[in-house]
């Protein structure tokens, strides 16, 4: 499955993208991450190479996104002392 995407940039350019994908969602991650799952689930020693931190920035990346097609507007990330992130 190949999925055909355009984006209108800031300046007024279109910028377009074709991505293909197996049909499983996020082409093939969601597969991976639930198989990632299910081992951890088995396995009490296994560690997966991501932790909960890229997990977190992760999902400020999709609010971020969220944000920013909401708002029409560039999102910035601003990072805290404290390793919170601030999206302004």
């Amino acid at each position: 499955m190949a999925l055909s995407l355009s984006i209108e940039l800031g300046d007024g350019t279109v910028e377009s993208l074709t991505v293909t994908t197996n049909g499983t969602g996020h082409g093939g991650g969601d597969t991976r991450h639930a198989m990632l799952l299910k081992r951890m689930m088995e396995d009490p020693a296994f560690r997966p190479d991501q932790d909960a931190a890229a997990g977190y920035l992760s999902a400020v990346m999709c609010f971020a996104a969220d944000q920013s097609v909401a708002e029409r507007r560039q999102i910035v990330f601003r990072y805290r002392d404290d390793g919170y992130i601030d999206l302004v």
